[in-house]
């Protein structure tokens, strides 16, 4: 299925006004900014899960099921108030998010997001060398996947800008956070307001480098490792680098064995099946995504080739089965 824009989307998934939908939780954040800065029919989107939207699409507009799509978002918003509860959940909320803070405390003097960097580093740089080395690309195929991979953004830790005290300050007297009154309850409402305007108002406008905690695809207390499509990063928070995948008091072999596998895991991400089909180039102030084939057909048909000649020659686990 192949769709540019948001009303090319709407020609092939004809069961849901897409344009409508997306405006009517937009609008009010977008035309806030300035006037025209609403969602357009023309617009680029990005669409993860085809297969995915085609069933939730079919499921939405099915009048039977109006009973279980009111129960399920009143549950999603339950959800989200979770710490409004009786004292022995809130108890709980609050025990888990101090375990959680101590995730975040920094190693001293910065020590360990920069050794992490140096990993990184290392891996990208025998990463080069393969794509330099390998003979089913042309030259100009290596240079694309070499752009992509010096491009690539690292996040390590957290954000260097959140430990700062007055940092913190200074980003909250200047984003126009919503007067806060005595009803918690209300309070968190508008918080929750706030922060999903400042998502939506990222569509038309670029964040400053201050805010770029809001830009980190997975949060510093997720202990997992990613990369993003979308933004060609690499994050590893600071929950995921402890043991057994790190520790400063392991040699430096150990650690290269255990996180390194992952770390390069995560580079290979930006040059898989779905990866080649995006190429960043890095501007001044902004990344300029331009989407392309960089992956051309007769390298691609090449490498799938050699792929199934490599599978061939190994055996084959389970190939005959008795029934």
């Amino acid at each position: 299925m192949d769709f540019n824009s948001i009303v090319d989307f709407e020609t092939q998934m004809l069961q849901i006004d897409w344009l409508y939908f997306i405006q009517e939780f937009t609008n009010s954040s977008l035309l806030s900014i300035d006037k025209g800065y609403e969602i357009h029919k023309n617009d680029v989107i990005i669409v993860r899960d085809i297969p995915y939207v085609e069933k939730i699409s079919r499921y939405l507009r099915d009048e039977t099921n109006a009973r279980q799509i009111s129960t399920y978002l009143g549950w999603r918003v339950l959800m989200g108030l979770m710490q409004h509860l009786p004292q022995n959940f809130t108890v709980a909320v609050k025990g888990f998010s101090v375990t959680l803070d101590l995730h975040s405390k920094p190693q001293k003097d910065g020590e360990l997001a920069s050794i992490v960097r140096k990993l990184v580093l290392d891996l990208s740089f025998e990463f080069e060398k393969l794509l330099l080395n390998n003979d089913w690309m042309d030259r100009k195929t290596q240079n694309a996947a070499l752009d992509k991979l010096r491009a690539m953004k690292v996040n390590v830790g957290f954000p260097d800008w959140i430990t700062d005290e007055n940092n913190l300050d200074d980003y909250y007297l200047q984003t126009n956070m919503p007067t806060m009154g005595d009803n918690v309850f209300e309070n968190d409402i508008k918080l929750t307001k706030y922060k999903t305007g400042i998502v939506i108002k990222s569509l038309r406008c670029l964040q400053k480098r201050r805010s770029s905690f809001f830009r980190w695809p997975v949060s510093p207390i997720t202990i997992n490792a990613a990369y993003n499509r979308n933004l060609n990063s690499i994050t590893f928070p600071a929950a995921f680098l402890q043991l057994p995948l790190y520790s400063s008091s392991m040699p430096k072999f150990v650690n290269y064995a255990a996180i390194g596998s992952i770390i390069g895991h995560e580079i290979t991400h930006g040059f898989d099946s779905e990866g080649k089909l995006k190429n960043f180039i890095l501007a001044i102030l902004q990344i300029v995504f331009q989407l392309r084939i960089w992956l051309l057909g007769s390298e691609d048909n090449e490498f799938n080739n050699k792929s199934i000649r490599s599978y061939e020659k190994e055996n084959h686990l389970n190939r005959k089965l008795i029934c």
